[in-house]
């Protein structure tokens, strides 16, 4: 959204307050409204990218088979698939804030304008201004970046889609690798695609303020060990996958199961693409006389500068471009720790690698069940 071209010093009185106002309740709209247009899309990309993981698996199965014909068929349909999503995604980001606007009245939904105060001052409006403003720059920001990330992938699905559905002989020459190195591909950018899709849906939950956090009680322990079993496949081969945890064997804790598990997993996943040899431990522990549960996630891989410690919390940012992954998983991690009640942050005393450590409250756990 453009700024306002109206000068406003050429505005006093009751006119700058109305011309402030009325800024406000636009900049803000046109904010919500970018939320909106983020939960549209991941809505709109999760089934077709479900699809092309399928596909990708039948063909897995066909080539070892050896059914070309057959193999040849779902490639092409990959690539169709592929690349009505690419048409898809452009329309999509080429939507305009009215027509998103028309959409939801459509639909009978609602816009969550916050009026500004009837006395509030000249100074307060431009304050609020300003929030309002940095909110609709924060989303136009991640709409331009969400972009580039899909079409990236998506572009390479195709890629590897045309040529799966050439001649296997051209296929070879021309690569120097077979049929099941383009499956690979396919398989990887298209997971690839969905956990950033997913991610951005998080995001616009959390931002839209709808957001529910289900809370049950839960043995920390077992919630540990699923998560390790689940990464294990991704670790590197020869480093080793350990868990360390000094909780009682009787320890309940009430939090969001899922949430807790997205975060460890995500603090796994990490340490795995930035260690090649040694270990990756995930530990659990009591601290702060009882008060709190401590998580960590500590790798001897290549480690991150102190200077960067908060840096990599914020959105879309990557220390390494060529590592793979959206640049949005700790910003997230970071968020719904806040949701749980407890904080995530890098050890800058650890050395030999990094070491994250995620602080989570322990609250009486006959408390009610609520979402929020």
């Amino acid at each position: 959204m453009e700024d306002s071209r109206v000068t406003y010093s050429d505005l006093e009185g009751n006119a700058l307050r109305e011309q402030l106002r009325h800024d406000i309740r636009h900049t803000e709209r046109s904010a919500w409204l970018k939320v909106f247009f983020l939960q549209n899309m991941s809505h709109e990309l999760r089934n077709p990218l479900t699809a092309i993981c399928g596909f990708s698996s039948l063909i897995s199965d066909l080539r070892s088979n050896s059914v070309d014909q057959e193999m040849r068929l779902l490639a092409r349909r990959i690539s169709d698939s592929s690349t009505e999503l690419l048409k898809e995604i452009n329309q999509l980001l080429n939507s305009t804030r009215d027509e998103c606007l028309r959409r939801l009245q459509d639909n009978d939904g609602e816009l969550h304008d916050d009026e500004p105060p009837a006395d509030a001052s000249i100074e307060e409006l431009f304050a609020m201004l300003n929030k309002a403003r940095q909110h609709e720059t924060a989303r136009t920001q991640i709409i331009n970046q969400l972009s580039s990330h899909v079409h990236t992938h998506i572009d390479a699905i195709v890629d590897f889609a045309h040529k799966l559905a050439s001649d296997p002989s051209e296929t070879e020459s021309e690569a120097g690798t077979d049929i099941g190195d383009f499956v690979e591909l396919i398989e990887e950018n298209s997971r690839l695609l969905l956990t950033l899709v997913d991610d951005i849906r998080d995001w616009s939950l959390i931002q839209s303020g709808i957001y529910r956090t289900r809370w049950k009680v839960v043995d920390p322990r077992h919630v540990c060990k699923v998560c390790i079993d689940s990464v294990r496949m991704k670790v590197p081969e020869g480093v080793e996958l350990k868990l360390v945890c000094r909780l009682p064997q009787n320890m309940r804790l009430r939090t969001d199961n899922v949430r807790l598990q997205q975060i460890l997993r995500n603090l796994l996943v990490n340490a795995s693409k930035y260690t090649s040899q040694g270990s990756i431990t995930l530990a659990c522990r009591l601290v702060d006389e009882g008060m709190n549960i401590e998580f960590s996630v500590a790798d001897t891989g290549t480690g991150i500068a102190t200077e960067n410690a908060e840096l990599i919390f914020h959105r879309f940012e990557k220390l390494n471009s060529f590592k793979k992954g959206s640049g949005l998983g700790l910003h997230i991690c970071r968020l719904i720790a806040g949701r749980l009640g407890g904080e995530i942050h890098l050890d800058t005393t650890y050395h030999g690698g990094a070491r994250f450590v995620f602080t989570h409250p322990i609250m009486p756990i006959d408390t009610p069940d609520i979402n929020s």
